[in-house]
């Protein structure tokens, strides 16, 4: 009797267990979510022009998504380099990036595009209106100040699992070894 009551205590934590923390065990880098940091819906502009929407876009694979601009001199142009090296790795799990402007009254999406191609072309630039791109920032707490060439931004990766919930979020001078352990099937 002991012995059966063991086991259905054993599968009621299992079951109870919370997902979010088996999957933080997965990762070696990093920093788990901060809590109130919703993420969720980006139905943005790519940088084709098109609808996006992380729901109806390949929402099989992981997403890395960092927030910056493209007249950034200093943290954009060192994590899409970083992006780059990720994408190029054949260690990892198939993923997505996506660079979401932080000034989208001057990056349209051609300058979204123009832009990206001069680090990698799978790299989707992502656009939308003022209050968008603020809702967006805001619910994955990207702190911005200023405005026009003299905006600053804070620099995060997150990492989106494939039903797009914030599962991790990294610096922005994360080494690109440290992403793609985290990206390698295994890990995952």
């Amino acid at each position: 009797m002991k012995y059966l009551l063991w086991i259905s205590l054993l599968f009621a934590s299992v079951a109870h267990s919370n997902p979010q923390q088996t999957q933080e065990l997965r990762f070696k880098h990093g920093e788990a979510p901060r809590v109130g940091i919703p993420g969720g819906a980006l139905n943005l502009t790519d940088h084709n022009g098109r609808k996006f929407s992380l729901q109806s876009n390949l929402s099989a694979k992981w997403t890395l998504v960092f927030f910056g601009f493209t007249r950034c001199t200093a943290i954009c142009p060192t994590a899409l380099l970083t992006a780059r090296q990720v994408l190029s790795s054949e260690k990892v799990a198939p993923v997505r990036v996506l660079f979401v402007t932080l000034d989208p009254l001057s990056d349209q999406p051609a300058d979204l595009a123009k832009y990206l191609k001069h680090f990698d072309a799978r790299i989707v630039g992502l656009t939308g209106t003022p209050e968008q791109i603020e809702d967006a920032a805001r619910r994955y707490g990207v702190a911005t100040s200023g405005g026009g060439s003299a905006l600053e931004h804070s620099g995060r990766w997150y990492l989106l699992s494939t039903d797009n919930r914030i599962v991790r979020t990294y610096r922005n001078n994360t080494p690109a070894d440290a992403l793609v352990q985290d990206l390698m099937p295994a890990s995952l």
